[in-house]
């Protein structure tokens, strides 16, 4: 990890761009553990037993397989399904030993179970802390590379964003949490967990073993539009493009699935094994990319407006004329000079056809800022606030970005309550 972020930190300042990275915290994933290297393959019918800590007379048994990290006898009943391997294989439980901790199952199908694969219990409400002892260690060791964000992985609710962010305040972490989607007990706690959290992922592997699979596009929009409303960033992950994984180009619904997400103005969508473990990483991200642009041309245009949220603050009205007056004026930036990137979010969740610019003089905020949507952070070096402006257009120029007779429009908000005039500004180059 440190060689990579090393990696993408250097090329990141050779190339002068922003790079935001995401440290994804594991969480209390559950794992099949200790079994054979090569993995165990099981038959429709066959009988299947899972323990926890297992005693020699368990040990003893075949077709055993060993999850340390829960003891499924306190929780599962006769006639429940589990999930393994993302699906792949569904098991029966047919008796349940708590005195022994394990449980027994029947195999719903043939597959072969590779070993570390992970364990779903869908609507099984299981009380352990969406943060473990490894992420603890794992923020630790993230404290020397200052993340732009930190994903937690199966929040349940919003006491578990507000534990992370209590533990990123003792260790000094300025990270923003992006809350991972992917319980029954998220979708319960969903508006809570919004506004608690930075931002959000749609983490759609393990949702969608928790969520009826014909539900999962509604739970998907829902949870986009339930983001935006809240001026955050959301990311559209898992199964993007599975099948790259293997294969050169992808599969038609994988493509229209990408599409979907951009219509449904997500702020990122994010690979996973296409590009971990994948035969063809970077054709993989090429291919997203452009599925994203050829999207985007469609649908962000004049033409077509913006989102008209309805604003709840003098702010939030503020940016929503500034989207409409980039429309009117046919505006080639809506440039916003910004210390917290607050004002560039807001902006962003209108989602207008003007490409947004946000420059600010700090550099953990420069790299945050790239994951917002339709935002293009640029770092000044001035910490004047008055100078600002005129730098950002300085080097807008000399970039070749701006040229004579351009109109940008220009969005601040200091000092809103007495300047509420002067702050929304059309400018020509």
């Amino acid at each position: 990890f440190k060689k990579t972020i090393t990696n993408i930190r250097t090329e990141a300042k050779k190339l002068g761009k922003p790079v935001a990275i995401l440290q994804d915290l594991c969480g209390p994933k559950i794992r099949l553990h200790s079994q054979p290297k090569e993995g165990l393959s099981v038959k429709q019918n066959d009988k299947l037993i899972i323990a926890h800590q297992p005693t020699k007379h368990v040990l003893a048994k075949k077709n055993l397989l060993i999850c340390n990290k829960l003891d499924l006898s306190k929780y599962l009943k006769k006639g429940q399904i589990i999930l393994i391997d993302d699906g792949k294989i569904q098991l029966e439980v047919t008796t349940i030993s708590k005195k022994n901790k394990y449980v027994t199952f029947k195999s719903l199908s043939t597959y072969h179970i590779k070993p570390n694969k992970g364990i779903n219990l869908p609507n099984v409400p299981i009380n352990i802390s969406s943060i473990t002892s490894k992420d603890i260690k794992d923020l630790i060791f993230g404290t020397t590379f200052k993340p732009e964000y930190i994903a937690l992985s199966f929040v349940k609710k919003a006491s578990d964003i507000a534990k992370l962010k209590r533990i990123l305040q003792k260790y000094k972490i300025s990270s923003r949490i992006i809350a991972k989607i992917e319980t029954h007990q998220a979708l319960e706690n969903i508006d809570d967990i919004i506004e608690a959290a930075d931002g959000i992922m749609v983490a759609r592997g393990d949702l969608g073993l928790q969520t009826p699979i014909e539900e999962l596009p509604i739970v998907q929009k829902t949870i986009i539009q339930k983001t935006i409303l809240l001026h955050k960033p959301v990311i559209v992950a898992t199964q993007m493009l599975a099948s790259m994984t293997n294969n050169p180009i992808p599969t038609r619904a994988e493509t229209t699935d990408v599409a979907n997400a951009v219509f449904d103005n997500t702020s990122a969508v994010m690979l996973s094994e296409e590009s971990a473990v994948g035969n063809f990483p970077i054709k993989a991200v090429n291919t997203l990319s452009k599925i994203c642009q050829t999207t985007e041309q469609h649908i962000y245009t004049p033409d077509n407006g913006f989102l008209a949220l309805c604003p709840t603050s003098q702010l939030e009205s503020l940016c929503a004329s500034a989207c409409q007056l980039a429309i009117d004026n046919h505006a080639k930036f809506i440039i916003v000079p910004t210390r917290t990137g607050q004002t560039a979010r807001i902006i962003a969740s209108h989602r207008p056809p003007t490409p947004i610019i946000a420059a600010t003089n700090d550099d953990t905020i420069y790299h945050q800022l790239n994951l917002l949507w339709g935002v293009a952070p640029l770092l000044t070096k001035t910490t004047k606030p008055e100078s600002l402006i005129p730098s950002t257009i300085n080097k807008l120029i000399k970039s070749r970005q701006l040229k004579k007779n351009d109109k940008v429009i220009i969005v601040t908000s200091s000092n809103l309550h007495t300047h509420t005039a002067d702050e929304l500004l059309i400018k020509t180059i």
